[in-house]
C-alpha cells in the first residue's frame, strides 16, 4: 500500500523542469490509482477502492477486472458479469485475456453461471499450458479447482486446488541468497 502511495505522488508531483505527471491520460498515474484501488477493494474499503477505480479510469487506465470484482464484493452480481464479459469481448490479445480470465471464472461462479466459469477455466488452463510461469499455473488450477467443486467433483477439485496452493507456496519462498564471506 505504501509503495503505491508513494508511487502515486512522486508521478502527481511536479520536479524541477517538468510538471507535474498527473495530468489526466497519464497510464503510470492511472496504474498507481489502480494498485490502491485493489489492495483496498481486497481490504474491505470499497468506498476508498470506488474512488481510486474512478481516478485510474480517468486517467486512461481500464479499472477492469478489479472494478467488476469490486461489484461483485458489494452483491452487485449482475453488473460485475456485464463488465467481465465486456472486458472479455473487447480483449483480443492473449496477456490481457490471462490478466481477466481468474476474475472471470470467479464471478461467473457467484452469479450460479457454472458452464461459463469452466469454459473460462479451460481457456486459461490452455494458455498456461507449456509455459513457465508459475503465477499463471497457480491462477489456473485454482479456476479449474473451483470449477471442479461447483461442478461436484470434489476429488478432483481437491487435487486441482492443492496443486494450486503448492504453485502458491513455492513462490512465496524467498531465494536463498549466498551468506557474505561464505
Amino acid at each position: 500500500m505504501d509503495e503505491a502511495q508513494r508511487a502515486y505522488e512522486r508521478l502527481s508531483a511536479p520536479s524541477p523542469g517538468r510538471p507535474a505527471l498527473g495530468a489526466a491520460g497519464h497510464p503510470a498515474v492511472g496504474l498507481a490509482h489502480y494498485r490502491l484501488a485493489e489492495l483496498h477493494r481486497l481490504r474491505g474499503e470499497f468506498a476508498t477502492a470506488e474512488e481510486h477505480f474512478r481516478h485510474a479510469s480517468q486517467r486512461g487506465l481500464e479499472p477492469q477486472p478489479g472494478l467488476a470484482l469490486l461489484r461483485l464484493a458489494q452483491g452487485h452480481i449482475a453488473p460485475a458479469v456485464a463488465a467481465i464479459r465486456r472486458v472479455l469481448d473487447e480483449a483480443h490479445d492473449p496477456v490481457t485475456r490471462w490478466k481477466v480470465l481468474p476474475a472471470a471464472v470467479e464471478i461467473m461462479l457467484a452469479s450460479g453461471d457454472v458452464g461459463s466459469a469452466r469454459t473460462y477455466a479451460d481457456e486459461l488452463a490452455h494458455v498456461t499450458a507449456g509455459r513457465d510461469a508459475p503465477l499463471l499455473s497457480a491462477l489456473s488450477a485454482y479456476a479449474i479447482g473451483s470449477v471442479l467443486l461447483a461442478e461436484g467433483d470434489g476429488r478432483a477439485a481437491l487435487s486441482s486446488l492443492r496443486q494450486a496452493w503448492t504453485a502458491w507456496q513455492v513462490m512465496d519462498r524467498p531465494t536463498k541468497r549466498p551468506v557474505p564471506g561464505r
